[in-house]
């Protein structure tokens, strides 16, 4: 939300399929009055790396410290190199921060309380944080502030839902969707594992580490991490643009969001105090191998002959990897592992798409993806033209990763010209506007991040 996901405005929605109120045939139940944000008011915008949406825990003891939860990718810098295998746990701060009653109200209504620690956070498998605020439940409660009970075993799919969220620039809005199934999803470096899919189409920039709530019992299921709303038709996986890994490939999904599922996250906590245990809370709780590979491949630039996987970072005699394509297996099964050793990793595959790097050390693990791509874009080039003095004009070429990730470029005086131009002629655009004399024909070649290079484009300058 990264987000890692830009999650803008949210306009309030009725219970899916029928006015608010009315039944929703889900496995025999209905869907009961619907949850409004009067109801909520255990749901915050947050403050943190970035601007996001969280909400207070309910763990059944008020004399506790109140626990939030919001995405990783809000409470840590997702743009760190770390972020694929890390596990954060118990940092300080003094700069975050939870702001209930945010709605229409106004900004004295509102009631802001201080993180006082980054008590969890990873976006390796997971995408969550626990955020330990500086008050305790009983606290909260006194001050109107309403913890939020977690939904503890799994929502099927097709039941009712409705999310309750802070836009950016908005106040808490609410959608009311459909829970999906679960899939893996991957988003640029991320592998995600077993993430709640929903039909809510309303997601946007600011709405990471909202609340997913079960309409029936009125507890929190999920929390929402990304969404392909808004995003351009890509084949990609990329930063905005999260696939779901299927046997049948690894692909976007339109018009479709997705959420942490939190279900046995309360086995994390002991009397309502953190305390996590291994083999009991469902989250990584240690750092995976710090081993990273490289990124995008295309195998029609560099032959898989002479090109195998590459690992670099720190290992043991303890790790142990395995390559697979996502879809075809997981890296949470025992099979096909083997003792990392750096001078005996297989080939590189040449099949396109989305190939998984695993690694472990006993129960820590790391899961990398790779994007095998051969083919070269189509994309045509993004040409901004601004006049200048008499004929002169200021070019600019825009980037759009990972399909419009390069340009070379070069000027002829007729578009078949620009065709018949050797690839000696064309220079690297470095982002920096070129000055033209017009009329004149700009010979562009657009290159996608795995260096694969598409054909000629002419674009005129007049």
């Amino acid at each position: 939300m990264k987000f890692i996901v830009s999650l803008a405005f949210v306009a309030l929605l009725n219970a899916c399929g029928g006015s608010s109120g009315s039944p929703d045939q889900t496995g025999g139940q209905t869907t009961g009055k619907p949850i409004t944000l009067t109801d909520q008011t255990g749901v915050a915008r947050y403050h943190g790396q970035s601007d996001c949406t969280a909400f207070v825990l309910d763990l059944r003891n008020d004399a506790a410290p109140a626990y939030a939860l919001t995405n990783g990718h809000c409470a840590q810098n997702f743009s760190d190199p770390d972020t694929p295998y890390a596990v954060l746990r118990h940092r300080a701060t003094t700069t975050d921060r939870l702001v209930f009653f945010y709605t229409a109200s106004t900004q004295a209504a509102q009631k802001t309380v201080q993180v006082s620690e980054i008590t969890y956070s990873s976006m390796n498998q997971t995408d969550l944080a626990v955020l330990r605020l500086n008050a305790t439940v009983g606290q909260l409660r006194a001050q109107g502030i309403e913890p939020i009970q977690i939904h503890n075993s799994p929502l099927v799919s097709g039941s009712p839902i409705q999310v309750i969220g802070a836009p950016s620039s908005e106040f808490l809005q609410q959608v009311a969707c459909q829970q999906g199934p679960r899939v893996d999803v991957t988003e640029f470096v991320w592998v995600w594992s077993q993430l709640q899919s929903n039909d809510c189409a309303e997601i946007y920039p600011g709405m990471s580490g909202s609340p997913v709530f079960d309409t029936v019992s009125r507890k929190a299921v999920g929390v929402i991490n990304t969404t392909t709303v808004g995003m351009s038709e890509t084949r990609n996986c990329y930063l905005g643009s999260p696939c779901e890994i299927s046997a049948q490939g690894t692909r976007p999904r339109s018009q479709t969001s997705y959420a942490v599922p939190i279900d046995g996250l309360a086995a994390c906590f002991v009397q309502g105090q953190w305390a996590p245990q291994a083999g009991v809370c469902p989250l990584p709780l240690a750092s995976g191998p710090a081993l990273l590979p490289q990124g995008l491949f295309s195998p029609m630039h560099h032959p898989s002959s002479s090109r195998r996987w590459q690992l670099e970072g720190s290992s043991s005699a303890a790790t142990e990897v395995k390559f697979i394509t996502a879809g075809q297996d997981r890296c949470n099964t025992d099979t096909g592992y083997q003792t990392y050793q750096s001078d005996r990793l297989p080939l590189l595959p040449t099949q396109e798409g989305v190939h998984l790097a695993c690694v472990r050390e006993g129960h820590r693990l790391t899961v990398h993806p790779i994007e095998v791509d051969n083919s070269a874009p189509t994309t045509a080039p993004m040409v901004e033209v601004a006049p200048l003095d008499g004929a002169a004009r200021r070019v600019s070429l825009l980037f759009k990763p990972p399909e419009a990730s390069g340009y070379e470029t070069a000027t002829s005086t007729t578009e078949a010209r620009c065709r018949a131009l050797p690839d000696s002629a064309f220079t690297p655009y470095f982002r920096v506007p070129l000055v033209l004399d017009a009329p004149v024909h700009l010979c562009v070649k657009v290159s996608d991040r795995a260096g694969n290079t598409g054909p000629v484009w002419a674009q005129t300058i007049p």
